[in-house]
């Protein structure tokens, strides 16, 4: 039985990629360990405006290079694939997200 979140989801895929069924069950079955801390971004776009609003242009720079580029992304995609499995490369994203939030918390 198809839950109603998977139907949303189906329909929603459908938009981008109609008629291909096996690429939207993927897409299904990644979407929620790859989009479930987006929140988290919203929170570190914010935080690091708030700094960069009050003159704090370090810790701005800091957490928005941590979170994209240098630090928790590609050191998350070389080291969770090799430690668990190559499915882990999905919740890198969001790993990095949870990982700079903390580092935005530790930082206030």
């Amino acid at each position: 039985m198809l839950h109603r979140d998977h139907l949303f989801l189906r329909g929603f895929f459908t938009i981008f990629i109609p008629g291909d069924i096996e690429l939207i069950t993927f897409m299904e079955s990644k979407s929620l360990p790859y989009f479930s801390v987006f929140f988290l971004a919203g929170f570190n776009i914010l935080i690091i405006a708030y700094w960069q609003a009050n003159e704090c242009t370090g810790k701005a720079l800091a957490i928005s290079l941590a979170r994209s580029i240098f630090l928790y992304p590609p050191l998350l995609i070389l080291i969770l694939p090799l430690l668990f499995d190559s499915k882990m490369v999905w919740i890198c994203h969001s790993a990095g997200e949870a990982l700079a939030a903390v580092t935005s918390l530790f930082c206030l």
